[in-house]
């Protein structure tokens, strides 16, 4: 019984390989291109001088754009892969572009990330996007 594992694995490893390798072939030639119906551009950037850590995130909307917004929560990471919110910051614009700054002190030596959700409207359709900064370490 012992011999009939092994080569059912070797052919499992096998089917799950050619699968992994050929779905990313497959899509890429398909001419996928990311489309966003509201949203033109949005960013959000992290930095932490002297334990300060600043937040800036914006939100650009096409041109038939009603309203934008933006929210933005600071997180300090715990454990591994965890994240508790230290401050929020948030603001609604009636245009195409909306951006929120906001500051505050953070421990030294912990783990910071910032994360934004942007949203942009067109009458009472809306599309929202989220980004995440990569993790900074407090000086």
């Amino acid at each position: 019984m012992l011999t009939l594992k092994k080569p059912a694995v070797a052919i499992c490893t096998l089917a799950l390989l050619f699968v992994c390798t050929i779905s990313p072939a497959y899509a890429s030639n398909q001419g996928i291109t990311p489309y966003m119906e509201h949203i033109t551009n949005g960013q959000c950037v992290l930095s932490i001088p002297n334990s300060t850590a600043t937040v800036t995130a914006w939100v650009q909307g096409h041109t038939d754009t009603t309203k934008t917004q933006v929210e933005i929560e600071l997180q300090e990471q715990f454990l591994l892969f965890f994240w508790n919110t230290v401050d929020t910051w948030s603001a609604t614009n009636n245009d195409d572009y909306c951006i929120v700054t906001g500051s505050s002190k953070v421990t030294s030596g912990k783990t910071y990330r910032a994360v934004a959700t942007v949203t942009a409207w067109v009458g009472n359709d809306s599309e929202t996007q989220t980004i995440t900064t990569e993790t900074v370490v407090a000086d």
